[in-house]
């Protein structure tokens, strides 16, 4: 993984507030999707720590054709930290 993309999203969440939100784009779900400046980096990153229970990630897509091969993340500190009393039926949108 690009040491890069886990540094920036490891940042980001020094920097939020509890109840902050932080986007990131061109996440890259499908590993065989490939495109010129990205790749599942920030991806796995995310899950790594969504699986920690550092935060709860939610992801859009970017395009509204059926391609849907880039989404934006959006990544909220894990609601038991936060105090949030977020829905897990709405783990994508």
């Amino acid at each position: 993984m690009n040491p890069q993309v886990t540094l920036d999203i490891n940042n980001s969440l020094k920097l939020i507030k509890d109840d902050g939100i932080i986007l990131v784009d061109d996440v890259v779900l499908n590993k065989k999707f490939k495109f010129r400046q990205g790749n599942q980096d920030s991806y796995k990153t995310l899950i790594n720590l969504q699986n920690l229970n550092i935060t709860k990630n939610f992801f859009i897509s970017k395009r509204l054709d059926a391609k849907k091969e880039k989404f934006i993340g959006i990544i909220f500190l894990n609601y038991w930290l936060t105090g949030l009393k977020l829905n897990h039926q709405y783990n994508k949108i």
